[in-house]
C-alpha cells in the first residue's frame, strides 16, 4: 500500500481483536476458523506497521525512549475465559503457534513485549513468553506489545 512518507508520523495505534468468532459464523465456518484468521491478520497488521516504520511509539512505565514505534494488540481478555473450554484451547494454540513462527523475529528488529497476568497461562506459553522478551528486549525497531489475560472487571 502505498502512502505519503509522514502519513504514520507520530501515529499510535492501538488494536482490540474482536469479532473473529461472528466473521467465522457469518462465513458458516467453526469460530476457531475466526480466530486463526484474526491471529493471521495480526501477523499482516504488525509487518504493515513495520513497513510503515513511523508508527510513534506509546508511552510505558519501562520503556520511554524517544524514537521507538510501537503497536498495541488487546488479544485475550480475562473476559476470554468465559468461552468454552475447546475454544479456549484453540486460541491458545493458535496463540502459542504465532509467537513461534508468526514472525521472524531472532532476524528483524521487532521488540515483543506482553502485558497481562501470566499465571493463568500454561507454564511453556509462559516461558515461552519470557524468552520472546528477553530475546528482543534491546532490539529497537517497532515493539509490538500484546496484551494476554487482562481485564479491567473485578
Amino acid at each position: 500500500m502505498e502512502h505519503p512518507k509522514d502519513f504514520a508520523k507520530g501515529l499510535s495505534i492501538g488494536i482490540i481483536m474482536d469479532g473473529n468468532g461472528r466473521w467465522a459464523k457469518s462465513r458458516g465456518l467453526p469460530r476457531t476458523a475466526g480466530h486463526k484468521k484474526g491471529a493471521q491478520v495480526f501477523q499482516d497488521i504488525a509487518n504493515y506497521c513495520d513497513e510503515l516504520g513511523k508508527i510513534a511509539y506509546l508511552t510505558k512505565a519501562n520503556r520511554t525512549e524517544q524514537g521507538n514505534r510501537s503497536v498495541y494488540f488487546y488479544a485475550f481478555s480475562t473476559e476470554n475465559w468465559k468461552r468454552p473450554a475447546e475454544e479456549v484451547g484453540a486460541i491458545m494454540r493458535l496463540f502459542g503457534e504465532y509467537l513461534i513462527k508468526g514472525f521472524d523475529y531472532k532476524n528483524r528488529n521487532i521488540r515483543i513485549c506482553f502485558m497481562g497476568d501470566r499465571t493463568a497461562l500454561d507454564p511453556k506459553l509462559q516461558k515461552l513468553m519470557n524468552e520472546l522478551e528477553t530475546d528482543s528486549a534491546s532490539k529497537t525497531g517497532l515493539t509490538v506489545n500484546i496484551a494476554v489475560n487482562y481485564g479491567g472487571r473485578p
